[in-house]
């Protein structure tokens, strides 16, 4: 079964990629898949990869009340 990307990431992996094409990127992600997902997103639109700096954060992710 594969997940849904949220819009908001969409929106996120949009405006990323076009930063990308000229500055360095840092994001901070909660897992590997998602820091996959926007390496690929950034390249389908155009972006660079290789300007993508990860971080990926430890621990409990933050409640959503």
């Amino acid at each position: 079964m594969s997940r849904q990307v949220p819009a908001e990431r969409w929106q996120a992996f949009v405006t990323v990629a076009a930063v990308s094409k000229t500055e360095k990127v840092l994001l901070a992600c909660r897992s590997r898949a998602v820091q996959r997902q926007y390496e690929v997103a950034v390249a389908k639109l155009g972006g660079k990869p290789e300007n993508l700096i990860f971080r990926i954060l430890k621990g409990p992710s933050p409640r959503r009340d």
